[in-house]
C-alpha cells in the first residue's frame, strides 16, 4: 500500500509579530477555529483557503515549519517583487533538495501572495507556520504504522496553533493541514491511540473540520512502501467522501496536481 510519508521535524517557539500588537483588538467574539484537512499538493486545496483569506481579522495557519515565520513575515511585508519571491523561497523548506511532499508547493506559494496583496489592501489578515522545525534524521518516525507516529508533532501544533488564537483573540483561524492530522476524533487505521492535531486542539478550544470531497484526480505527493523508497511526484489521487462529524462540505471537483514552488516556471505548467 502507498503512504504518504512527511518529514520529521523539532518544535521551536520564537515569538513573532505577523500582524502588529496594535492591529489586535479583542472583540470578546469566540470563532471556532476551521480545520481543512487537505491532500497535500494540490490547487485545489489551497484556493479554498484564499476564499477565507478574503474576510477581515482572518488568520491563515499553514503546515509549515515554525522557523520559516520570519521569512514569511518579510514577504508579506514586501511588495511581492521578484527579489522578494527569491528570498521567501530561499528557505530551508522549499529547497527542492528537500523532500517535495506537496506542502511547499507553487499552489501554497501563491496563497501567501494573495494574503500579501491582502494586508497592503489594508485588511487585518495574517499567516503563521506552526509546524515544527524539521530534523536531520530518519523519515522511519513519520510513517503510519510505526510506533508514535507523528504524536509528539501533532501535540506541538496543536500548542502552537492554540498559541495564535488566544494572541488574536476576535480573530477567525482557519488551518490548512494534511487529512490525517484533522481527524476530530481519537484513532487511525494504523493506531487506535492516535491523537491528531485536531483531536487535541478540540479538547483545549472549539474547532470544527469543514468537509471537503473531490473526485480524484492528481496530486503532488510522496509515495512508497518505506522511507528509503519513496517516489515524489504527481500521482493520482483516490476520490473521497465526506467524513463524519463536519460542519458543511464543499465539492472540489477533480484535484489538480500543484508542482512545487522552487520550480522554474516553464517546468510548473
Amino acid at each position: 500500500m502507498k503512504l504518504n510519508a512527511f518529514l520529521s521535524f523539532i518544535f521551536l517557539i520564537v515569538h513573532f509579530n505577523y500582524l502588529g500588537a496594535e492591529e489586535v483588538v479583542s472583540t470578546g467574539d469566540s470563532h471556532p477555529v476551521l480545520i481543512v484537512g487537505e491532500t497535500h499538493g494540490t490547487n485545489e486545496f489551497p484556493a479554498v483557503i484564499r476564499r477565507y483569506a478574503s474576510g477581515d481579522r482572518v488568520l491563515i495557519g499553514l503546515e509549515i515549519p515554525h522557523s520559516e515565520q520570519q521569512s514569511i513575515d518579510r514577504y508579506l511585508q514586501s511588495d511581492g517583487t521578484a527579489s522578494d519571491r527569491m528570498a521567501i523561497l530561499s528557505g530551508e523548506f522549499w529547497q527542492p533538495t528537500r523532500l517535495q511532499d506537496g506542502r511547499s508547493s507553487a499552489a501554497v506559494l501563491d496563497l501567501i501572495e494573495f494574503v500579501r496583496q491582502r494586508r497592503h489592501a489594508g485588511l487585518a489578515v495574517g499567516i503563521f507556520a506552526f509546524d515544527i522545525d524539521q530534523l536531520q534524521g530518519s523519515l522511519e518516525l513519520i510513517l503510519p504504522g510505526k510506533v508514535n507516529w507523528t504524536s509528539e508533532r501533532d501535540a506541538m501544533m496543536a500548542n502552537q496553533i492554540e498559541w495564535n488564537v488566544r494572541s488574536y483573540p476576535g480573530y477567525q483561524v482557519v488551518i490548512l493541514v494534511g487529512s490525517v492530522h484533522s481527524i476530530l476524533t481519537r484513532g487511525a487505521p494504523w493506531d487506535p491511540q492516535y491523537e491528531s492535531m485536531a483531536y487535541r486542539l478540540g479538547r483545549m478550544i472549539p474547532v470544527e473540520r469543514i468537509a471537503l470531497v473531490h473526485e480524484g484526480g492528481t496530486a503532488w505527493t510522496c509515495n512508497g512502501p518505506s522511507a528509503d523508497q519513496l517516489t515524489c511526484g504527481e500521482h493520482p489521487a483516490q476520490p473521497t467522501k465526506s467524513s463524519l462529524r463536519v460542519s458543511g462540505a464543499l465539492s472540489l471537483g477533480k484535484l489538480t496536481a500543484a508542482k512545487p514552488a522552487s520550480f522554474p516556471e516553464d517546468k510548473r505548467n
